[in-house]
């Protein structure tokens, strides 16, 4: 867990001095560095319906700590589903990160939230369906049930 959330605080080290020399920002997304987060809000019961399963909450206290000390970036959450999830998931998972860094003292103007539902998969619905059995496109699905944060600007102070 230490070296994913170094790897985590790393990175966005990283974001803030690329940013701070003006240069084009990367995307962050939690889902390439931590399979915990990328899965810790995937709950939802037999009826599709969400279930609040925000586990990690470590990795959202860091963003939050790099985003109240650089103040001029703003950023997007994205939600993703897996193919067998209702649409909207998506967006109650983004929304939930953001109830929580905004809960953590994030200004809530430097951020959106946006429901991708299952626009973009991390792992496309080809592999998905080539998979032999039911728990191994579970594993598939697992990853895709994601959030992704996305710089997009930096806001004029």
């Amino acid at each position: 867990m230490k070296s994913i959330l170094l790897s985590v605080l790393f990175s966005a080290i990283t974001l803030v001095s690329v940013f701070a020399q003006g240069r084009k920002l990367p995307d962050i997304s939690f889902q390439e560095r931590s399979l915990e987060y990328a899965n810790a809000n995937r709950g939802y019961n037999d009826d599709n319906q969400y279930i609040d399963t925000l586990q990690d909450e470590a990795i959202v206290r860091q963003l939050a700590a790099i985003l109240i000390k650089n103040e001029a970036i703003v950023i997007q959450i994205i939600g993703h589903t897996a193919i067998n999830e209702s649409n909207e998931l998506g967006q109650q998972r983004a929304q939930k990160v953001y109830e929580a860094l905004v809960a953590e003292g994030v200004d809530s103007a430097r951020l959106s939230t946006l429901n991708a539902a299952h626009e973009s998969p991390a792992i496309s619905d080809d592999v998905l369906f080539s998979q032999p059995t039911p728990e191994e496109k579970e594993a598939v699905n697992q990853k895709n049930r994601r959030v992704e944060i996305k710089v997009v600007g930096k806001r004029e102070e």
